[in-house]
This record gives C-alpha cells, sequence and structure tokens, in this order.
C-alpha cells in the first residue's frame, strides 16, 4: 500500500489515493513512520551473505546446501527462511537429471513414416466379465465358477463339493 501512494501521491495526493483504497491516511502515514521489523533488518544482513555464498560455490548450491553453507560461516538460519530469501532473490540450485521441456511439437509437421506398418485395431471387442453377486464376500473378481452356468454343489452336511443341493 505504502509503494503505491508514494508512487502516486506527486500526482493525485495522499488522502484521494487512500479514499479510493478505503484506507485511512493515518493508517498510511503510520505505516511510512513506523521502524523496520526484525525480521527485516535480518534479512537485509543475510541477503547478501546468501548471494555471495551462492556465486561463491559455482550457483549450484540448492537451498539445503545453502542452509549447511550458512551454518559453517556461523550464520544460525531456518532452512525455510533460506528459502524464502533465495527464492526472494530468484536463484536456485542446479537440478539433477533430465532438462525442463521448454518446447511443444508441432501438430501441423510431418511425422516420420510408420516403417513397420502397425495397425492398431482390435479385431473384436473384448467380452464382458462376469462377477461375483453381491454379498458373496471378498472383492469383485473373476472365479472360475465365474464362467460356467452355476457355482460348484456343496453339501453342508456332508461338507462335500459335488455332494446334494446348495
Amino acid at each position: 500500500m505504502v509503494a503505491c501512494v508514494d508512487g502516486h501521491k506527486d500526482e493525485f495526493g495522499v488522502e484521494p489515493i487512500c479514499t479510493t483504497l478505503q484506507v485511512a491516511p493515518s493508517t498510511y502515514y503510520a505505516a511510512k513512520a513506523r521502524l523496520p521489523s526484525a525480521r527485516a533488518l535480518r534479512d537485509a544482513v543475510l541477503l547478501p551473505l546468501i548471494m555471495t555464498l551462492w556465486a561463491a560455490n559455482y550457483r549450484v548450491y540448492g537451498v539445503h546446501k545453502m542452509w549447511k553453507a550458512l551454518a559453517r560461516a556461523e550464520e544460525m538460519v531456518g532452512r525455510d527462511q533460506v528459502a524464502r530469501l533465495m527464492r526472494q532473490l530468484g536463484i536456485q540450485g542446479v537440478r539433477k537429471g533430465k532438462r525442463v521441456r521448454t518446447t511443444r511439437p508441432d501438430g501441423q509437421a510431418d511425422r516420420h513414416p510408420d516403417l513397420v506398418d502397425r495397425t492398431f485395431a482390435a479385431e473384436r471387442p473384448r467380452p464382458p466379465r462376469r462377477r461375483r453377486p453381491h454379498g458373496t464376500g471378498g472383492h469383485l473378481r473373476t472365479t472360475r465358477w465365474d464362467t460356467e452356468r452355476s457355482p460348484p454343489s456343496f453339501d453342508i452336511r456332508a461338507g462335500q463339493k459335488g455332494v446334494g443341493l446348495i
């Protein structure tokens, strides 16, 4: 807010800008007179140190290694604070692995011919799978008897398959 008002106060004045922003002019003047916070003062000390360490280490250090380097330089800083300050400076470490692909293929460009003459068409659709009826336990999965017309019979009294009724 202060930067916005400072940028336009010569043209419009402070009070009309504050009215438009729906902020009391006293809020602007209080923010202008306020001393910098402890965090802002600490950041002002750490920003040049982080930039110097990053440049001295071939500009490859990421957050974790920068955090360790600051600890070796006897600066006790939190890792998330180092990440925030590196973002603020616009610096980052080098990543291993593949590079980010920045181009997109042209859909209108000619493609290489298919030298194998593959056909990607099915001869027929896959037949539907039969499932166990609800309440027979377990997950829905195909069983051996699902392909037959009826499940095997089981005689509860005899405890044998294929004997008696279901």
